[in-house]
């Protein structure tokens, strides 16, 4: 079968419900330009559940736009007023979903949180044991290159070219900056630790303003803007 070429990685409940027919909008906290068929990527599987399409994006929505539209984006008006959308009040709208008999695997890029670029990842990973030995070669080259890139993510350019949040000074947020086995990140006062790079990251993306906490020259730890991604 032949995949989108990007796919958008879903946690649970919401990529069951948008599967069923019972969510239409998925809210994130920023815009999105792409209009186009996607992957549904159930998160943590590396699995392409089914596809749908991304026609529009609308939002900032408000909270009394977010309130009436509960049908929508599957949020119940309890959690819609607990504060569950104060920061991912974009709807991604979709229509056409389509789910798979049987979900397809793909190769996950190291560092892709949000998309996914597919390509060839689906037909790689169903390729059988008995591939020839050169298509083999090229598949454990490719794994190699992004096992690098990681390893090398301080460079400015990485393999994945995985966008990052960038400090004033030119520091940025990498996977060196666990402290105690957990990434520290948000605002002031409201700050929020994961053990996960990737789900800092994603929390990063859905800031006005990306803020982590990151040791300085004198080893001091303080909270840091960013003025950039790149």
């Amino acid at each position: 079968m032949v995949l989108p070429d990007v796919g958008l990685v879903i946690d649970e409940p919401y990529i069951s419900q948008i599967l069923a027919g019972d969510k239409i909008w998925e809210m994130r906290g920023s815009r999105t330009g792409k209009r186009e068929v996607i992957g549904l990527i159930k998160k943590g599987t590396k699995h392409v559940y089914g596809t749908a399409e991304l026609y529009a994006c609308e939002g900032p929505l408000s909270y009394e736009q977010l309130l009436v539209a509960t049908d929508k984006h599957g949020i119940s008006r309890e959690r819609v007023e607990a504060g569950l959308l104060d920061k991912w009040n974009y709807a991604w709208k979709l229509k056409n979903v389509v789910e798979f008999e049987k979900p397809i695997p793909y190769i996950h890029p190291n560092g892709a949180v949000t998309w996914v670029k597919l390509n060839n990842h689906a037909q790689q990973a169903n390729k059988p044991n008995n591939s020839s030995p050169k298509a083999k070669q090229v598949l454990a080259e490719k794994t190699l290159s992004k096992q690098q890139s990681v390893n090398s993510f301080h460079a400015s350019t990485t393999a994945e070219k995985t966008d990052v949040p960038v400090a004033k000074d030119g520091t940025f947020f990498s996977p060196e900056l666990a402290r105690n086995g957990f990434f520290t990140v948000g605002e002031k006062g409201d700050e929020q630790k994961f053990r996960s790079f990737e789900d800092a990251l994603q929390y990063l993306r859905n800031m006005n303003k990306a803020k982590w906490r990151r040791p300085n020259d004198k080893g001091n730890w303080g909270i840091v803007s960013a003025v950039e991604w790149r």
